[in-house]
């Protein structure tokens, strides 16, 4: 038998309908309550006398942690820093915060002051500056507490982590950014974090105009033998398109204008100078490279090897430059050509000039194209010399005559050369061919032909005449 029943039998009979109305009344009281005053009802109740917000609900809470992101603001590369704002997403279960729906109006969910209940300390390991548990109970956070004892705590936050920058292929370059959170108050054995995501949540993400994330992650690990973390993974791909307009593409076109710097005439003047700037543009854009680039060893650059490479191929540049033009302004009588040097040139002369002498002749390579043409380098340094006067004492003239003159002396002294050895090729064959005919005509009164191919003195002549012919082919 119910309560209700008992009392009802043991009442008289003219107090069973006063109680009827009684109950009747206390219902429709209750239907016209608002939802405010219901919550309050169950909210003076729930948590009941007992319970304790410093007590774990159970013996192994199982914590669900998602993390959802809503924009990328910075990723620092100086400080190694990555900012986000986002909303990390908590819920367990409390068997202690129940109740029926049907006891109270129907009402399945209330909030509550998060300090009222018991609530994981959840900490950023990893966060850029104090660490110190997301949210704050002083200010009231709130909680969203079920009828079945589920208690949903949301946290929206900004944050900046440390993140491990490789700049080995910056700036075309990818980076692993993480979220590490974590519990110091209890063990591994007292609450356990697990997440049924499969990374961040990107629902809400807005889009960044510097990174693209092309994938997220999300794994427990375990740090030492007690404790347990979530770590949340970034994968981002940076939008290459700025620093290949701005970067890139000036680096290559310096590095094109390093190169030509040999194309300058040497008289112009300018070919110092203009390698010295090269130079120097090279020190602006590594300095640019440089400061946004963290100071680190732990990864080198491609961009600040190929910079530093070609600031070297620069300097080396200039330095030939300078070189260059101290040989091409110098004076041969004040300072000589050192005899192995001349050696040492000469025996490489041939290969460069395709001549079969080791004499080089500056602008004709033949006294025949001289004849050919009508130039004489005697006649250029007369002139050079005749002029002076109208030049006036211009810095280098006079040296630039006289080796001019020297020039000159060299080309004559080489075509006096071939021209005696062409007359001794031809003296030898006119001698060579002088004693054939007068061997031929004795070969024709010593007789017979069979005689004379018989004969040593024919044999001699025919081997006389191979060489002849020879020769012959030689000379031409």
């Amino acid at each position: 038998m119910t309560v209700m029943q008992v009392i009802m039998t043991h009442l008289p009979p003219g107090i069973h309908g006063v109680l009827i109305i009684c109950c009747l009344f206390i219902t429709v009281s209750a239907f016209n309550l608002s939802p405010s005053e219901r919550e309050r009802s169950i909210r003076q109740n729930i948590p009941g006398r007992d319970y304790s917000e410093l007590s774990r609900p159970s013996e192994l809470v199982e914590v669900d942690v998602d993390v959802l992101l809503y924009m990328v603001n910075e990723l620092n590369f100086r400080k190694e820093t990555l900012s986000m704002t986002g909303r990390v997403k908590t819920k367990w279960n409390d068997p202690s915060l129940t109740w029926y729906p049907m006891q109270h109006n129907n009402v399945t969910f209330i909030l509550l002051p998060r300090k009222r209940v018991w609530s994981p300390e959840i900490i950023i390991d990893n966060i850029a500056g104090e660490v110190k548990p997301i949210g704050d109970r002083a200010k009231e956070d709130l909680i969203r507490l079920e009828y079945t004892g589920m208690v949903h705590w949301d946290v929206s936050l900004t944050f900046s982590t440390h993140c491990d920058i490789d700049i080995t292929y910056y700036p075309f370059d990818t980076q692993r950014c993480t979220l590490e959170l974590g519990e110091w108050t209890y063990t591994r054995k007292e609450i356990n974090f697990t997440t049924h995501s499969k990374g961040i949540v990107l629902d809400s993400y807005k889009d960044n105009g510097e990174w693209n994330i092309i994938g997220t992650f999300a794994q427990p690990k375990q740090y030492g033998a007690e404790y347990m973390q979530l770590h949340f993974g970034l994968v981002m791909k940076r939008k290459s398109l700025y620093y290949i307009l701005n970067v890139i593409v000036p680096l290559v076109l310096i590095s094109i204008l390093c190169v030509i710097s040999f194309l300058i005439p040497l008289d112009a003047g300018e070919r110092v100078s203009y390698s010295i700037a090269v130079l120097l543009s090279l020190a602006v854009f590594l300095t640019v490279v440089s400061a946004n680039m963290p100071s680190t060893s732990k990864y080198v650059s491609v961009l600040a090897v190929y910079l530093v490479t070609v600031m070297i191929i620069s300097a080396l540049t200039c330095v030939m430059t300078i070189l260059v033009i101290r040989v091409y302004h110098r004076n041969d009588h004040e300072c000589p050509i050192p005899l192995w040097l001349q050696k040492f040139v000469g025996s490489f002369a041939p290969l460069l000039s395709g001549s079969s002498s080791g004499i080089i002749v500056s602008q004709h390579s033949s006294p025949e194209h001289v004849a050919e043409t009508g130039w004489s380098r005697t006649n250029t340094a007369d002139d050079i010399h005749e002029r002076l006067e109208c030049w006036g004492e211009e810095p280098g003239a006079r040296d630039f005559a006289n080796r001019r003159r020297g020039e000159s002396r060299v080309f004559q002294t080489t075509r006096m050369s071939m021209r005696r050895k062409k007359s001794l090729k031809q003296d030898y064959i006119s001698r060579f061919w002088n004693s054939f005919k007068r061997d031929n005509t004795y070969l024709r009164s010593a007789g017979s032909k069979s005689n004379r191919t018989s004969s040593p003195l024919t044999k001699c002549h025919l081997s006389i005449r191979r060489q002849v012919k020879l020769r012959q082919s030689v000379v031409r």
